[in-house]
């Protein structure tokens, strides 16, 4: 509350590169977590696809690579 006080207090330069600064600051801040819930959500798909593989094998299914590579085996015999 004392800092917005003195911010209040600051001549209109002053005050407008301090916020200026501080949206920089916001902005990069949000870049990085933007780039962070990227990356987890690339681990997150990964970790679904290998959940799928794990639970088509369990059930007897074969996973869908497996069934595109059958069909390439049987259009070039």
């Amino acid at each position: 509350m004392e800092l917005q006080t003195n911010e209040m207090n600051l001549p209109f330069p002053e005050a407008r590169e301090r916020l200026m600064n501080r949206i920089k600051q916001d902005n990069a801040e949000i870049k990085q977590q933007e780039k962070e819930i990227s990356e987890m959500r690339k681990i997150v798909d990964q970790y679904q696809r290998q959940l799928k593989e794990i639970q088509n094998e369990l059930s007897g299914k074969p996973n869908e690579g497996a069934q595109e590579e059958a069909a390439k085996f049987e259009v070039l015999a």
